[in-house]
């Protein structure tokens, strides 16, 4: 599951927006990893295994047909 937050202060290398997308996984430990992919441009990963018994990290059922 992730966020994407597109409009942040004006980066002074490219004259854009910041741009940081937040990623939400389930994991065994709880960890957290930044990464500027780009200038200006993020990448924030939250692993956390509070996350793995929310619905929305279950794996979706699929009916056969």
């Amino acid at each position: 599951m992730s966020h994407v937050y597109a409009e942040g202060e004006e980066c002074n290398l490219t004259g854009r927006p910041r741009r940081t997308e937040a990623r939400f996984t389930c994991g065994a430990d709880l960890s957290l990893a930044v990464k500027e992919e780009a200038s200006c441009e993020y990448l924030v990963t939250l692993s956390t295994p509070l996350l793995c018994t929310h619905p929305a990290f279950q794996p979706k059922v699929r009916c056969k047909g």
